[in-house]
């Protein structure tokens, strides 16, 4: 981690995992207004294609950092691929 001590790594650590926990529950506070507002607004048919267009954006965006970032099979770890 490169830290000068002990206390220096563990504040590091605990403000990354406050900050990750934060905008976790940001982004499904987001998510959860963004799928119920047709309900909301009285659309339920409006909404379940709105969440389910949502689900088939967030597969793809997945399959796409797997092909292209990921380690792994088919995935060359965000630096450009050896020719």
């Amino acid at each position: 981690m490169g830290a000068k001590s002990f206390v220096v790594a563990r504040d590091a650590y605990k403000s990354w995992a406050y900050r990750s926990i934060g905008i976790t529950a940001i982004r499904a506070n987001a998510e959860l207004i963004r799928t119920r507002l047709g309900i909301l607004l009285g659309d339920g048919a409006a909404a379940a294609s709105r969440r389910h267009a949502s689900k088939d954006e967030n597969r793809r965006a997945a399959e796409e950092y797997e092909a292209y970032f990921a380690r792994g099979p088919g995935g060359h770890g965000g630096g450009r691929m050896r020719e």
